[in-house]
């Protein structure tokens, strides 16, 4: 077990500057974006508004969500 944490660490040292997400500023501003593509999609709005519907109905958010489903569309 200590040989295979040993080669398991050596590996992922050696892997993390390989990748985008390695960079701590890349990966913010590639989840940023995400975020902002997906806040324009109303489809992931009504989604999500229906999976969380005691979120939303507890809150009073379901006029909001309303108006900016409608603004997306």
């Amino acid at each position: 077990m200590v040989i295979g944490g040993i080669i398991g660490a050596k590996m992922d040292a050696q892997n993390a500057g390989n990748d985008e997400e390695g960079n701590e500023f890349g990966a913010a501003k590639k989840k940023e974006l995400d975020i902002q593509k997906q806040a324009q999609n109303p489809d992931l709005l009504a989604n999500d508004s229906i999976l969380n519907f005691r979120t939303v109905m507890g809150f009073c958010l379901n006029r909001g969500i309303k108006d900016r489903y409608t603004a997306l569309l």
